[in-house]
């Protein structure tokens, strides 16, 4: 099977290599899951299976998929719209916080409007820095604001005081814009992604209808996630660091030979290093 999303560094090119040095083992644990594309790819009928990101909206999105497709599907069909791309973006970056604590804390946690909108805007971005946080663009009153263009911003420290009016009427100097402080609240600006017929769910279909009607887009999107919910079923998804889920209680579970698959994001200084 497939993610039904890009993704940079996705393993599914080496995954046959990987099942062929781990054989198929009692209990496969994946601490840096992404697409998934190794699990995905697995040949074997599954065992036990653990998985785990740091993302909670990459997490969000498998936990959200595995429980209720219909739901997620419900909100990732949706046409490539610029202006609904940046601000579903905007929203995204704002919730990540919230819905990393959430699902740390409630493993049946999930949002499924979240995993909609995060799965078709990442079919509709293009390149990486999809939600990071790490652009300037924020929400202020409202508005798509670059945040280098206000007033009193330094790199890094958001604003410390009060801005003078900046809002519509009425509302004066008592209040202060959102979404200023440092790392996880602005984006990148970018055209969504208009090229070879678009990404994952977003892609062109094929016209199998009549009458020029073809394939019903959200009957595709939902079967496509109601096969990865039912692969899915009996996968623990974890969302933490990845030294939670390779401790000896986790490696131990289910008995027999543990499978690990270790792919961490290796940084840009290190990556060199490594290949």
């Amino acid at each position: 099977m497939d993610a039904p999303f890009p993704y940079f560094g996705g393993k599914k090119p080496v995954a046959d290599q990987v099942w062929q040095a781990l054989g198929n083992v009692d209990h496969y644990i994946e601490p840096f899951f992404g697409s998934g594309a190794v699990l995905l790819q697995r040949p074997h009928l599954q065992g036990f299976e653990t998985v785990n990101d740091a993302d909670g909206l990459l997490a969000n999105f498998w936990r959200a998929i595995r429980s209720n497709p219909e739901a997620v599907a419900h909100h990732a069909d949706w046409p490539v719209n610029e202006a609904d791309l940046h601000a579903r973006h905007l929203w995204l970056v704002g919730q990540r916080q919230r819905l990393t604590e959430r699902l740390m804390g409630d493993d049946a946690y999930f949002d499924a409007k979240a995993a909609g909108w995060w799965v078709w805007g990442s079919c509709a971005w293009i390149g990486g820095g999809w939600c990071s946080g790490e652009g300037p663009w924020i929400a202020a009153d409202g508005v798509l604001t670059d945040s280098r263009q206000l007033p009193h911003m330094s790199a890094g420290k958001g604003i410390n005081r009060q801005l003078p009016h900046l809002g519509n009427a009425g509302k004066g100097i008592n209040r202060k814009l959102p979404h200023l402080g440092n790392a996880g609240k602005g984006i990148n600006r970018k055209l969504p992604h208009l090229g070879d017929a678009g990404q994952g769910i977003n892609r062109k279909l094929p016209h199998l209808g009549d009458a020029g009607r073809g394939i019903n887009r959200k009957l595709f999107i939902t079967q496509w996630f109601a096969d990865l919910a039912d692969r899915l079923r009996d996968v623990r998804v974890a969302c933490g660091d990845w030294s939670r889920v390779t401790g000896p209680s986790v490696l131990t579970a289910g008995g027999g030979v543990c499978g690990v698959f270790l792919d961490p994001p290796y940084a840009q200084d290190i990556r060199a290093k490594v290949y």
